[in-house]
């Protein structure tokens, strides 16, 4: 068994309305064990079988099947977690981690300009974009819709204080 946590795009804050409880039930459907969620916002760490891109698969269908409305879904073992948090903290080390986030991309990248802004900076890193909005996220031009159209990518993001707690909690159910 392998310890996965999924991160759900665009749920419960703008986007598609999920309960952690359909969640959770969507994961035990799979056979999936130690299912459990954290915040509101779309975040699953269960035990499985299964490979990564099947999980997240199976996690965005059953979805689907519940709400009748496609999410993305990108899946992280706690050690990628992990060492993604550790490169942050390498990029930003010197800032406030409630500044500071991580867009979580469904495949690696090759680095690319996603443009220029007046405080906000970014390091697009294979797999993750590192991002700093010093002013915060909410008036920001760099957006995660942004983010993926110019990275063809599926992108979701969260702040690097919700990573280091599901890499704590991950790390404990690993």
């Amino acid at each position: 068994m392998t310890t996965y946590v999924a991160l759900l795009r665009a749920v419960n804050v703008g986007g598609a309305k999920v309960s952690m409880t359909a969640l959770r039930e969507i994961a035990l459907r799979q056979g999936w064990t130690n299912v459990s969620t954290y915040i509101n916002s779309g975040n699953l760490l269960f035990d499985s079988l299964d490979g990564p891109i099947r999980a997240a698969d199976l996690v965005s269908s059953g979805i689907e099947a519940a709400i009748d409305r496609h999410v993305a879904v990108v899946v992280r073992t706690p050690d990628q977690l992990a060492a993604t948090l550790e490169r942050s903290r390498e990029l930003f080390a010197h800032d406030d981690d409630k500044h500071v986030a991580i867009a979580f991309l469904d495949r690696p990248v090759q680095p690319a300009s996603l443009g220029q802004y007046d405080l906000e900076r970014y390091v697009v890193d294979g797999a993750q974009v590192h991002l700093l909005y010093p002013t915060g996220l909410g008036n920001s031009k760099l957006t995660t819709p942004l983010i993926e159209k110019k990275l063809d990518a599926v992108a979701t993001t969260r702040g690097r204080k919700t990573v280091m707690a599901l890499v704590a909690r991950a790390s404990k159910q690993a």
